[in-house]
């Protein structure tokens, strides 16, 4: 089977592309009660979907509205394990849904629910959003992206822990738009700088899987869909040379 997957909730992965011959596609367009939060049901139904595919490889799951699949990842670590969160926003934002999982809630979600996380470590929000994150925890670093341009990332990770290893997960809203265009308020990071973090992540750390999000929702559709589909495109091969020839190197 194989370990790469397109969670694919809006045919926004075109199966004519290049790159979709290393993956698996998952169509998830009849599901009901997805868009940015998840019914019961939903849960359920996505569990089940999921479960057929492992976790490790590299997974792109669609826009940020879609990004709590992430949880669901995850949740099926069965060991200490880190999550590392390039996000321009949160995502711990408590659920005004009642019980339902959100994509701005579900890392929430993780760092209070998940028993095998050690830390959860955010890279790239505003010193704004980080501000508004509701708890205080001793498992959870941030990193934002102030932080990045003053040069504070080697001080800040002398806090992350090294001896457990470490699941990845990407919005691209984390990306100044010269690089992606999202459907969320975005970031300043360039590529260049993302890339070095994943360098020295890959160069001491055990990596479990890698997902990322942060396509433009068809909904805003047009010339400017258009433009954001071809950028992301462009941003996603990127991403997957990078990924697929880092883990060549390291196996």
């Amino acid at each position: 089977m194989n370990r790469n997957l397109l969670v694919d909730f809006t045919h926004i992965y075109q199966p004519t592309k290049p790159i979709q011959q290393d993956f698996a596609h998952l169509d998830m367009s009849d599901m009901h009660s997805v868009k940015m939060y998840l019914s019961d049901e939903s849960k359920k139904e996505l569990r089940k979907r999921l479960a057929r595919y492992p976790i490790s490889g590299i997974h792109f799951i669609d826009s940020g509205d879609y990004h709590y699949v992430t949880e669901f990842f995850v949740e099926r670590i069965h060991r200490p394990f880190s999550l590392i969160l390039f996000d321009h926003h949160n995502d711990m934002q408590p659920s005004s849904l009642a019980d339902m999982t959100t994509c701005g809630s579900w890392a929430l979600e993780v760092l209070l629910k998940n028993h095998y996380l050690v830390q959860l470590i955010l890279v790239g929000a505003s010193q704004r959003h980080i501000n508004e994150i509701p708890v205080h925890s001793s498992k959870l670093i941030t990193i934002s992206e102030e932080e990045l341009r003053e040069g504070k990332l080697a001080r800040k990770g002398k806090n992350i822990c090294h001896q457990v290893p470490f699941y990845i997960s990407i919005d691209k809203d984390v990306l100044s738009q010269h690089y992606a265009l999202t459907n969320w308020s975005q970031g300043h990071m360039r590529m260049t700088t993302l890339f070095h973090i994943l360098d020295m992540i890959f160069q001491k750390e055990k990596v479990i899987g890698v997902d990322v999000a942060g396509e433009m929702d068809e909904d805003d559709g047009g010339s400017t869909y258009l433009k954001a589909k071809a950028l992301n495109d462009k941003t996603n091969l990127a991403l997957y040379h990078y990924l697929k020839h880092i883990n060549a190197k390291k196996s």
